[in-house]
Formats: structure tokens, C-alpha cells, sequence
């Protein structure tokens, strides 16, 4: 490695530190903000009761109002997820993201996976999970966005997947719901074509 590059990345090392410093503040002002506001919104309840809601909270605290919900939906974390924040597994900011999804049923899981996978903020943004095989999908989704640790493991579950689809393609078709086989033709034919697509970019 000669000098250029050595610099170069003493640079990124400072550059991804100042990464590091971001998390911590965002973290630190996500926590402080969810104290006060949680103060705010039960002194705004004794005052308003039940016309009291998270839309004016952020009018009268002048915040936009995702980063109220946001902040507030740490209400909803159990003990076990506060535990993982405070032994450095998992950072508010994600923490709150994750109690802001939809899917708070598989909330437990989505959290098991964001640790486990060390997702980011933005890919815990396109995560859309309604089901528990949805979480899978979603796993496998963000492995082959952002590639295999192994590129053997690569080729290995590509592989699986083909073979896989080709014992699919030997079962009978009245073997499946009537309503449903206009269905599948329509995803094969989208999937013919993705496939094609697919070959002439590794021909070129």
C-alpha cells in the first residue's frame, strides 16, 4: 500500500467517525425529545382530554409532525428492546423507526433483524412487512441489495433458487386453486421476461 492510499484511508476513518458523532447526537435528541414530549402530552391531555392529539402536540411544540410520532412511538418499546439500547445493540433513532412501522405484530422480529443484519436507517425506511414470511423476504431482499459476504454463497443460493423453481415447474397445474392460476401465468410471464433481461446483461 503506498502513501496515497494509506491517506486516503485515514480520511475515510475520519470521515465515517463523523458518522459515528452524528448517530450519537441524533440519538441523544431523539431520547431528550420523547422525555419532554411525553411531558407535554400529559399536561395536554389534563387540558384538552380526549381533543388532545399527536398533530396538535407538534403544532404547539412547533416540530414537524413524523418527528413527533416518531419520538413518540418509544412508548410503545418493551423492556427487552430498551436492554439491547442500552447494551449498544441497537441506537434510539433505529429503536423509534422500528415502533413507528406498521407491523407492530412481528415488532420483536423486525428488531431481531435489524440487529442481527445491522440495518441501516434508510433500509429500515423500505422494509414492508405485513406477515412473518414477509421478514424473510425482506431478509433476502437486502442480501442481494447490498451483495454476499462470500461470493460462493452467492452462487449457492442463486442456484437453489433455480432449482427450486424448476420442481415448481413440474407440478400439475390442476394441483393448484382454479382462481389462482391466472395468476401464476402472469407472474411467470413478468419472471420469463426479468430473465431475459437478466441474461443479456451477463452476455454483455
Amino acid at each position: 500500500m503506498n502513501q496515497r492510499t494509506k491517506n486516503k484511508e485515514k480520511l475515510k476513518l475520519k470521515y465515517f467517525a463523523k458518522k459515528e458523532q452524528l448517530n450519537k447526537l441524533r440519538d441523544n435528541a431523539t431520547l431528550e425529545n420523547y422525555k419532554i414530549l411525553s411531558e407535554a402530552q400529559k399536561l395536554g391531555k389534563q387540558i384538552w382530554n380526549s381533543h388532545f392529539t399527536l398533530t396538535k402536540l407538534a403544532e404547539d411544540m412547533d416540530m414537524p409532525y413524523t418527528t413527533v410520532c416518531r419520538c413518540m412511538s418509544l412508548s410503545r418499546a418493551d423492556k427487552s428492546a430498551w436492554k439491547l439500547v442500552e447494551e449498544d445493540k441497537l441506537s434510539v433513532f433505529k429503536l423509534a423507526m422500528i415502533c413507528s412501522l406498521k407491523s407492530k405484530k412481528y415488532r420483536d422480529e423486525i428488531i431481531k433483524m435489524v440487529v442481527k443484519d445491522n440495518l441501516s436507517t434508510y433500509q429500515i425506511k423500505t422494509l414492508t412487512i405485513n406477515n412473518i414470511g414477509d421478514i424473510n423476504k425482506e431478509r433476502h431482499r437486502l442480501v442481494i441489495e447490498n451483495g454476499y459476504t462470500r461470493k460462493s454463497s452467492a452462487y449457492s443460493n442463486f442456484n437453489n433458487w433455480i432449482d427450486r423453481g424448476k420442481l415448481f415447474l413440474t407440478m400439475d397445474i390442476n394441483k393448484l386453486p382454479e382462481d389462482k392460476v391466472p395468476v401464476i401465468k402472469e407472474e411467470l410471464k413478468e419472471l420469463d421476461n426479468r430473465i431475459k433481461l437478466y441474461l443479456e446483461k451477463v452476455i454483455t
